[in-house]
């Protein structure tokens, strides 16, 4: 087993004892995966929060039924909350062709291309997860939730969050921003 100081934000740093079961990269960040006694489940620690950490005399024997792909899957990332879904996405042509070679999730597939109306839709099984949602926000106006109607309304939630922030203070003749290259 090993013990560990962990750091968190606006919290006093706190000692783990964990059952390492491996290291997982998610977004350029590596993660700690572990069974912790004290919680009686399975736990992930960012590496880059984590000070002091030594082995301890204690040992554990693997689970054989723990296998961390498994335990992922469906996960955009690491946060594992909520059912698998069927997620479908309306993507615009020109972000068509990143997204089909980057793929948002490894269940990825495009089930319909229309080049004359300008999009596609990819279909994906994951865990519609904050994760998840980063990711498709990071397209902008790109891309479009089209199912679940759950998920595509967090997502609208969150857009309308974000429009309110950025134009409650602005005055009309701000509001029509220009890219560089469209000036």
């Amino acid at each position: 087993m090993i013990s560990f100081t962990r750091t968190s934000r606006g919290r006093l740093p706190s000692i783990r004892e964990i059952r390492p079961y491996g290291l997982r990269l998610a977004d350029r960040r590596w993660y700690l995966i572990g069974y912790v006694e004290e919680y009686e489940e399975v736990r992930v620690y960012g590496l880059d929060r984590i000070i002091d950490i030594d082995i301890t005399e204690r040992r554990f024997e693997f689970p054989e039924d723990f296998n961390l792909d498994t335990y992922f899957e469906g996960c955009c990332g690491v946060i594992r909350q909520g059912d698998i879904q069927k997620v479908r996405i309306k993507v615009t042509n020109n972000q068509q062709k990143y997204v089909d070679s980057l793929p948002l999730h490894e269940s990825q597939r495009m089930i319909e291309r229309n080049d004359e109306k300008d999009y596609a839709i990819f279909e994906y099984h994951v865990r519609p997860t904050m994760d998840f949602l980063m990711k498709i926000l990071a397209y902008g106006d790109s891309m479009e939730v089209i199912e679940p109607l759950q998920f595509r309304n967090k997502v609208a939630d969150t857009a309308l969050k974000m429009e309110y922030k950025y134009f409650i203070h602005l005055e009309e003749e701000e509001l029509a921003y220009k890219w560089p290259d469209e000036l």
